[in-house]
């Protein structure tokens, strides 16, 4: 998973990630914009305690994360409301509304947008 942080006018950090994570991305800017956020949820992971039966999940404004068995998932709330659509038009916007990622991925991904925020990356 490739990724990029820039500043936006006015000083505001933004993360741009490959294609097919663009969900991921969102989730991140919206949620995990602290380094206290990414702290708290690093902490949550660290302690474990979680597995597929029972899965961290972290409900953002728009998007749920969940990680279980090693994977990191991110959906729309609305994505959920609306799993029953079967029209093919939709699925350029369903690839945009749920993106996966492996946990040490995601992990290293909160390690590097958190230094950025710190201003050390």
């Amino acid at each position: 998973m490739e990724f990029e942080f820039r500043r936006e006018l006015g000083g505001i950090a933004q993360l741009e990630l490959s294609m097919g994570h663009e969900a991921l991305a969102r989730f991140i800017n919206d949620e995990l914009a602290t380094v206290a956020a990414i702290n708290a949820l690093r902490a949550q992971i660290a302690a474990g305690g979680f597995s597929e039966q029972v899965p961290l999940r972290h409900e953002g404004r728009e998007q749920t994360l969940t990680i279980a068995a090693g994977e990191v998932l991110v959906q729309d709330h609305l994505l959920h409301q609306h799993e029953q659509l079967t029209d093919p038009d939709l699925e350029l916007y369903d690839a945009e509304s749920e993106a996966c990622c492996g946990l040490d991925d995601f992990e290293h991904l909160l390690h590097c947008w958190g230094e950025f925020l710190q201003g050390r990356y």
